[in-house]
């Protein structure tokens, strides 16, 4: 008697699979492919460029605001210095003091050299505080922010035609070239006042030394 052979006992003793081994019940994975279609349907897709956008306006807008507040303190600060170094300057001369030096250099003393130093630094440091204070302007070519620039359009109409022709990103990397200028403003500002300070400071030491030998010199 013949025995059945491997092939012929497995396959007598395979079972059919069940629905749930074969894969989903008919109709399910259409539909949760339609979800996810329309799920990637509703994600907008200017969205990244649109937050990216808007990091850099308001990233041109803080450092518009932060270049100008800067600005506006240096010509504070030059203002106020400007200011305390003039009335020490107009205290000085009412006191005579340039009479002790305008004479012949050999007949100075100690003192006169040192009404001389005072005055001469207290002026000077004056002067260069006025320049920071002073508009830096420089040749002005057609542009949409700098007011020299502006002013170089025929009319208003056609300066108001070419802003509004223009897209988000060109304004904001005019903004940005903007930022660049005034800081380049800002640097030479604060530059300026730092040496005015220093002159300045070294004239108002002068005098103050002046002041406390001459009133010795006479007692």
């Amino acid at each position: 008697m013949e025995q059945p052979t491997q092939s012929e006992r497995g396959a007598g003793l395979s079972l059919p699979a069940s629905a749930e081994a074969q894969g989903p019940p008919p109709g399910l994975q259409p539909e949760h492919e339609s979800d996810l279609g329309s799920a990637v349907d509703k994600v907008p897709a200017g969205a990244p460029q649109s937050v990216v956008g808007d990091c850099h306006s308001k990233f041109s807008d803080d450092a518009h605001s932060y270049i100008r507040e800067c600005i506006r303190n240096a010509d504070q600060k030059a203002a106020f210095f400007f200011a305390a170094l003039t009335t020490i300057l107009a205290f000085l001369n009412a006191q005579s003091v340039p009479t002790r030096w305008l004479k012949d250099v050999r007949l100075w003393s100690f003192v006169d050299a040192l009404g001389f130093i005072s005055m001469v630094g207290l002026a000077a440091g004056a002067a260069i505080l006025l320049a920071v204070v002073f508009p830096r302007l420089k040749g002005s070519l057609r542009g949409l922010l700098f007011f020299n620039a502006v002013a170089e359009y025929d009319n208003s109409s056609e300066y108001a035609n070419d802003v509004l022709g223009r897209v988000g990103d060109d304004l904001v990397r005019t903004k940005l070239q903007h930022c660049y200028e005034l800081s380049r403003i800002c640097s030479a500002k604060y530059r300026t006042l730092r040496i005015g300070f220093w002159v300045g400071s070294t004239g108002a030491a002068a005098a103050l030394l002046f002041l406390l030998l001459a009133k010795s010199g006479s007692a």
